[in-house]
């Protein structure tokens, strides 16, 4: 931990006890990972014991900081930075005009005949067009209005606004919504989204591990999607392989900003319980080399010694969808009785 953190006012960076589980609501859990430190960013000074619900298996904190303390954890964050400008129609060489094609297809409800062409010839691809298809949060071939809850610097805003989508963001760091609004992009904190707003689709990209209450927002999302609607989440995998190899260093711990972390089941029997349906996973087979990489280097911050192996086995198991992936990555719908989805 820097000098200037230890050194400064402790009542900037106040936590809160956790006693029960965010997921299910037991109170009963076991230790998971003790004395945890931010070594991600260096921006919370501090120790954080990680905890595992004895009732749903989720990981989650007991101590965490503070609504008012929150904001200082997000002072160095990645998406402070502006990205490169996105376009879904990616232009120049065959190669890219192909994949921008299958996007305009797949994603932007283009019908042109060499844009159907080229969406039929990537579907047999499967690596390549499961990966685009991951870029693009599988967006639902119509174009409607489009909600990213947790938007950061609004990259995938951008993307699905080239794609014509209505889109709106929300996140509650006031330096990412500035880096959105300096691109021109419709973004809100959580509490001035207008009530009425309704959406065809929401993303939820990596943004339920930093929520203290993930039950009572995914039952607002719910009310903000049209009957039909989709809801995309993602984000990490408690009982991934990489946790399992490297315990406390895995890099989708990342205390004290992950709150908690559902296994599989958890957070299907919450989605259920909120009234979500056709829940389902899918795979993100470039993960795992990235996530061992940094868990790595964690791994040697702390200075635990000889670093775990990883072989074949493990890179193909690490791609079975919600299995020992590294993300939960799924899609799920708002019941429609009218259409009987």
């Amino acid at each position: 931990m820097s000098s200037a953190l230890r050194t400064a006012d402790a009542e900037q960076f106040e936590t809160e006890a956790v006693r029960d589980c965010p997921y299910c609501g037991s109170a009963e859990c076991t230790p998971l990972h003790l004395d945890l430190e931010d070594l991600t960013f260096d921006a919370f000074p501090g120790t954080f014991d990680m905890v595992t619900c004895a009732s749903c298996g989720t990981g989650y904190l007991r101590t965490r900081p503070t609504p008012r303390s929150l904001p200082l954890a997000y002072k160095a964050y990645y998406t402070h930075a502006a990205g490169a400008p996105a376009s879904g129609r990616a232009a120049g060489g065959f190669r890219k005009k192909i994949n921008g094609w299958f996007v305009a297809t797949r994603f932007g409800g283009e019908r042109r005949l060499k844009y159907v062409l080229a969406g039929s010839i990537m579907e047999l691809f499967a690596n390549k067009s499961r990966e685009i298809r991951n870029a693009n949060r599988f967006l639902p071939a119509t174009q409607g209005r489009v909600l990213d809850y947790g938007c950061g610097n609004g990259d995938f805003l951008a993307r699905a606004r080239d794609l014509d989508w209505d889109c709106v963001g929300v996140d509650f760091d006031a330096d990412a919504l500035a880096v959105c609004r300096s691109r021109g992009l419709t973004v809100y904190s959580p509490d001035e989204l207008p009530a009425t707003e309704v959406f065809d689709a929401i993303t939820l990209s990596h943004v339920l591990e930093h929520v203290a209450d993930p039950p009572a927002l995914l039952a607002a999302l719910h009310d903000k999607l049209a009957p039909g609607g989709q809801l995309y989440i993602e984000l990490p995998n408690i009982d991934s392989l990489a946790h399992r190899r490297f315990g406390r260093s895995w890099r989708g711990i990342e205390a004290p900003r992950h709150f908690a972390l559902p296994p599989k089941t958890a957070l299907i029997a919450l989605l259920t319980k909120t009234g979500f349906a056709v829940i389902r996973f899918v795979s993100r087979p470039s993960i795992y080399p990235g996530i061992v990489a940094e868990s790595e280097a964690l791994w040697d911050k702390e200075g635990r010694g000889p670093r775990p192996t990883h072989g074949l086995f493990e890179r193909l198991t690490a791609k079975r969808p919600g299995g020992r992936s590294e993300f939960l990555t799924l899609t799920c719908r708002k019941r429609d009785d009218s259409a009987g989805v």
